[in-house]
């Protein structure tokens, strides 16, 4: 899909559904910048921007509301998590034909070097510890409604993108 191309499908988990989707207005990649939006926001505060007793009031609140910030969030951290979940795509951070370039000009990634980043020469703040080989667990305790993908039950499922990105890594750093 090209810069202007616009897709129709009805796709995605729903937490993370940028408006236009759920207008069915059609969309462009900028609704992958409103996801990253919910997932910095979810990192930072530990708990989802937009939220609902259940999927009709969940896709209200993404349509209607706005998300609120603790005045102890850092005010690079605010600015650019409000860029991200602008309800009008075509004014999201992103949006334009500069795409990512916009995000790394924002003052939270100001002392971040991403030429650095892509050559994989800056080690990860924060590397979790597997509890055991081939088990993932969540860095944060979960809380309600979250789900941890561990044990006999998802090991086709592991298999399966194992075997179909297995030549996706991003390696640690040698020691």
């Amino acid at each position: 899909m090209g810069f202007d191309g616009r897709t129709r499908s009805n796709i995605g988990t729903c937490y993370y559904m940028a408006p236009e989707i759920l207008r069915y207005h059609g969309y462009r990649k900028s609704v992958d910048w409103w996801a990253l939006g919910v997932v910095i926001y979810q990192m930072l505060l530990h708990k989802k921007p937009f939220d609902g007793r259940n999927i009709d009031q969940i896709f209200m609140s993404i349509k209607n509301k706005e998300p609120k910030f603790p005045k102890k969030l850092d005010e690079d951290a605010t600015s650019l998590i409000e860029k991200l979940l602008r309800k009008d795509p075509d004014i999201r951070l992103g949006a334009s034909e500069r795409d990512a370039e916009e995000l790394k000009e924002c003052s939270f990634f100001k002392e971040l070097d991403f030429d650095a980043l892509s050559k994989k020469l800056i080690k990860a703040p924060i590397i979790p510890k597997q509890k055991t080989p081939g088990c993932f667990h969540r860095v944060f305790p979960r809380g309600p409604r979250q789900v941890v993908l561990s044990g006999e039950r998802y090991k086709p499922a592991l298999k399966f993108v194992e075997k179909e990105f297995g030549n996706f890594a991003c390696s640690p750093l040698s020691q």
